[in-house]
């Protein structure tokens, strides 16, 4: 989000300047006070103030400050003006301000630890200084909160706002808040009042959920008559989860950054427009990590710690028996990743190329930068792709023609599958080899906390999302589904107009991995809260559908497909038969439109089926 763009959104929105809150990358920034600060009263042109402020992080890196204001705040003039720089980024927490003619003033300030990489919820402050005002002028001169880093959902913060006139008029003060700062959702949330118009000028505030929040104040000398350049004052609240609640599986972005129509890329359409929508055009929690100098990386998102390189490829039982005797980094607790764990790796700005022997038009779906990775050879019968990673995970049935399975991530082709345990022929005497990359830190990573709501709708206070209770009912291709998400949200289903399309990784993350049709006779998903419509699959069993997500899969050629989640049977079509070829809670992709009746046998080696009418199921941020 740029500057001007941020301020637009907040002129169009009850004219509001606000400082805002980050939750990115695995640091929390809370900024407690601005302070505009003159001499004089009124300030006139050429008048020096000053405006400082505090802030802190939660990991108490060194902080950098960046001061500006804009002119005309109040007019038609406001959206069209520069923007002018006081100060750029540097440590020190005040700045001199003087300005060379009357009017509103908007100033701002930004607090971030790293200038170079700024978060989409922008730690800004800022508020209304008035030049060469009349008698009846609001100045404000500080707003504090008692806000810190680690502010949890369900504790009280205090604010303050501290503002005069120069004939001492009764001053009175409102006070509201917006939530989903930073995200997709943020132009459409609901300001909640925390405080009505009176003379009190604190406000104590208990914020239900977790997220990053803005939080304002007004104040006005007539609450009935409030003037247009409203003197108004921001600060930021970012809340934790309750320690009962903690958000421990966070969701790490897709990386996804490209939008697609059915067959190529194509411009970021617009709210309201088809494909509008899709994975790239909503920005999550985006991939973040530190390298640890050890043969360790951290995911600054997660918590997790991985081993950096790759290694050999062994077989799975050797892998599992092996993560204990794993001393990388002078460590002696590395583990198996589930394969939730694992799949919070996974990139989807790879790419598959067109031909699986050759690397060419490849790009591999992991960080490079951080995780060693090596493809397939390409040798003999060894396709590039043939180079996936073992999960943790075993499929509670089999696949195939009977074969034991294990839940695995194939980082070159963007993929969740059961592998078979064992080579096929082996009569299991042979253990199949795959890689494996251990992990450490945050066991609660993966696990859900599931609350039912009254309104039909389940929140899972471990990712910090709200889900719908039911599926779309009814399936349908990928464009059908981003289109059908904007009809709710139209309709304000369930109450809330900013569902969303989950992306891979959001949807993966309700799959429940001890669940199959074949041995719960259900989805895999967790009944006691989800609703999922039975279907009757390729092989004529009673089945669950795939779901699709907003996210795309460059295929071989490139060409866009969309990914989806199996919740029942991944089917396929081998050797004349269908059968699950590779598991209840895979992730693979379907062609986005079409008629499944071109595909008769399926596509691809497993000749994996092809639905195209997929159906969907909403996702929010609480």
């Amino acid at each position: 989000m740029t500057r001007k763009s941020f301020f637009l959104i907040i002129v169009a929105f009850l004219l509001f300047i606000v400082m805002a809150v980050n939750v990115s990358a695995g640091t929390t920034i809370a900024i407690s006070k601005i302070i505009i600060n003159s001499s004089v009263t009124p300030i006139m042109p050429g008048d020096s103030f000053s405006v400082s402020v505090e802030a802190s992080s939660s990991d108490s890196e060194q902080m950098y400050y960046k001061f500006y204001y804009c002119p005309n705040y109040g007019t038609s003039d406001y959206e069209t003006s520069e923007w002018v720089v006081v100060k750029d980024y540097s440590t020190a927490k005040t700045a001199a301000y003087s300005v060379p003619s009357s009017g509103n003033y908007i100033v701002v300030v930004r607090a971030v630890t790293d200038p170079a990489n700024e978060p989409d919820a922008l730690p800004i402050i800022g508020g209304l200084v008035s030049v060469g005002g009349d008698s009846g002028q609001v100045n404000i001169a500080d707003f504090n909160s008692s806000a810190t880093p680690s502010l949890k959902a369900g504790e009280s913060v205090n604010f303050f706002l501290n503002a005069s006139t120069p004939d001492n008029s009764q001053i009175y003060y409102k006070f509201y808040s917006c939530g989903n700062y930073g995200t997709y959702s943020y132009p459409t949330s609901t300001w909640e009042i925390m405080q009505e118009y009176s003379t009190a000028n604190t406000c104590s505030h208990a914020f239900s959920n977790p997220g990053n929040y803005v939080v304002v104040a007004r104040a006005v000398t007539d609450p009935a008559n409030e003037p247009a350049a409203l003197p108004i004052i921001g600060t930021n609240v970012a809340v934790g989860a309750s320690e009962s609640s903690s958000v421990n599986y966070k969701i790490v972005d897709t990386g996804q950054t490209k939008t697609y129509g059915n067959t190529s890329e194509i411009s970021p359409p617009a709210a309201g427009q088809a494909f509008s929508g899709q994975d790239s055009q909503i920005q999550g929690n985006q991939p973040s990590y530190k390298n640890n100098g050890d043969g360790t990386i951290t995911d600054l998102n997660t918590g997790l710690v991985w081993v950096q390189e790759r290694g050999n490829r062994i077989s799975w039982d050797d892998a599992v028996s092996g993560a204990s005797s794993c001393r990388v980094g002078g460590y002696s607790d590395w583990r198996m990743p589930t394969i939730k764990e694992l799949y919070s790796l996974i990139k989807f700005s790879g790419v598959n190329g067109p031909d699986n022997m050759v690397t060419t038009g490849f790009t591999p779906f992991i960080d490079t930068n951080y995780f060693g990775f090596v493809y397939g050879s390409g040798i003999g019968s060894e396709r590039v792709i043939d180079c996936q990673d073992w999960s943790a995970t075993a499929y509670v049935t089999t696949t195939m023609h009977n074969n034991a399975t294990i839940f695995g991530v194939n980082f070159a082709d963007g993929r969740i599958k059961g592998y078979p345990k064992y080579e096929p022929s082996s009569g299991e005497t042979v253990g199949k080899l795959l890689y494996v990359r251990y992990v450490r830190g945050n066991p609660e990573y993966g696990k859900n906390s599931f609350q039912a709501n009254s309104d039909s709708t389940v929140s899972d206070l471990a990712t910090g999302l709200m889900w719908s209770k039911d599926d779309s009912r009814q399936g349908m291709n990928w464009a059908d589904a981003l289109a059908w998400v904007q009809a709710q949200n139209a309709a304000n289903y369930l109450g809330h107009n900013d569902w969303r399309l989950p992306n891979a990784k959001e949807l993966q993350s309700i799959v429940d991995y001890t669940r199959s049709p074949s041995t719960t006779n259900s989805p895999a998903i967790d009944i006691n809260y989800f609703n999922s419509t039975a279907i009757t699959n390729e092989a004529g069993q009673s089945d669950y559908p795939y779901i699709w997500t907003g996210t795309v899969l460059l295929d071989g050629g490139p060409s866009p497909s969309g990914v989806y989640i199996s919740f029942g049977r991944a089917i396929g079509y081998v050797n004349g038969s269908w059968i699950d070829v590779h598991g209840a809670g895979s992730q693979k992709s379907d062609i986005m439109a079409g008629n499944p009746a071109n595909y008769p046998n399926g596509r691809g080696p497993q000749g994996d089926a092809v639905r195209i009418t997929n159906y969907v199921r909403l996702v929010r941020d609480i």
